[in-house]
């Protein structure tokens, strides 16, 4: 387990390929948009069914925007982590939910246990994202801690305004003005099945079509864990390369033991062996 502040680290899932061959060589990691989410409240724009005789029905400036909340909403690109949790025992003692000891993250978002969950200093890669936003990006940004509530049951009912609602007050797409509504009901609130997730998630707010944003992260790195089904000999053969790009980071194995996570760590005077034939 890393030394480092409890409070200060926050952990992304990814598979080993993705690791790899686009993470370790280029030392940055990539968003993406919110379309490609396996959250259908995500990844489906938000429609407006209205009853025949609404005035809004085939409205054309009422089209038009929603036609641009629908372009923010889906081409918005996101970058999800987890973050760590305390709970309270029987006897007032913490127990505590790192990141990396997620059997369901690793399942959904780690290759089902043959991919790397990293770990980073929180500050460092908020600084790095907020650094890039200011060379790169063109777009407003957000980190926040994502909110979950029954959305399945009542979806309208969890925004402080609807999108029609909104159109008949304001009759126009106003950017700032729109995310100052919608920016968490859009973009930082999920259903409560995914509540134990605990999710963090970093965000680029735009409304137009483009490549999927890269940042750098080599600085913010602390630790990385191969899930459970890496065979010891891969993490064996390339832990040089590793330690090469990632001096000072911590290499660790998940273990599952009884339900578990165990970790093994790799050190330099025990990872020279090639993996077997």
């Amino acid at each position: 387990m890393s030394n480092h502040d409890f409070d200060n680290k926050i952990y992304h899932y990814t598979s080993l390929a993705t690791f790899m061959n686009n993470i370790l060589p280029s030392k940055q990691i990539k968003l993406s948009k919110i379309k490609n989410s396996r959250d259908p409240y995500e990844y489906k724009a938000f429609r407006y069914l209205g009853t025949e005789h609404d005035p809004l029905v085939g409205n054309a400036k009422f089209k038009d925007f929603m036609k641009s909340a629908q372009d923010l909403k889906l081409n918005s690109q996101y970058l999800c982590f987890t973050i760590p949790e305390k709970s309270i025992g029987h006897n007032i003692f913490y127990f505590t939910r790192w990141g990396y000891d997620r059997p369901k993250l690793w399942e959904l978002y780690g290759d089902r246990h043959r991919g790397v969950c990293i770990g980073f200093d929180r500050e460092k890669i908020i600084s790095s994202f907020v650094k890039n936003r200011h060379v790169n990006v063109k777009g407003s940004i957000s980190c926040k801690e994502v909110i979950y509530k029954d959305i399945v049951s009542r979806s309208d009912q969890l925004k402080n305004i609807t999108l029609p609602d909104y159109y008949r007050k304001y009759r126009k797409f106003d950017l700032d003005l729109f995310l100052r509504d919608f920016e968490e009901p859009f973009f930082f609130q999920k259903d409560v099945d995914y509540k134990d997730e605990n999710e963090y998630r970093f965000l680029l707010i735009t409304d137009k079509e483009q490549v999927d944003e890269k940042f750098s992260i080599g600085d913010s790195i602390l630790d990385i864990y191969y899930g459970d089904l890496v065979d010891t000999d891969y993490i064996n053969y390339y832990y040089k390369i590793i330690r090469s790009e990632f001096p000072h980071v911590g290499l660790h194995k998940v273990n599952w033991f009884n339900g578990t996570a165990i970790l093994k760590n790799f050190h330099d005077d025990e990872s020279n062996v090639s993996p077997s034939k």
